[in-house]
């Protein structure tokens, strides 16, 4: 199962780790230093030339943990995953 996560950027839906809203007041002082910790170690990738709404975080054997920033807002990537709202048989090109 993969899920859309804005620009073309589709993730295999069993690697997402957690979905984290940035819509908020303001991000939490944990989220600020995490997402400051793995863009150091060059793990964050920006999805789109949108305001960030989500930080996405996957995790996997291969790739380890990744971040992504994306422009879609947390309750429709969670709607997606929920009602199984993916690309199903998806293959790489």
């Amino acid at each position: 199962m993969f899920v859309h996560i804005g620009s073309g950027v589709s993730l295999d839906g069993e690697s997402v780790v957690m979905i984290v809203d940035l819509e908020g007041e303001s991000t939490s002082v944990q989220t600020t230093e995490y997402m400051k910790k793995m863009s150091r170690l060059g793990r964050v990738r920006t999805v789109g030339d949108e305001l960030p709404r989500t930080l996405v975080i996957t995790y996997d054997q291969k790739n380890g943990q990744l971040c992504y920033v994306s422009p879609i807002s947390a309750r429709t990537l969670k709607e997606r995953i929920d009602e199984g709202e993916v690309i199903r048989n998806w293959k790489r090109s």
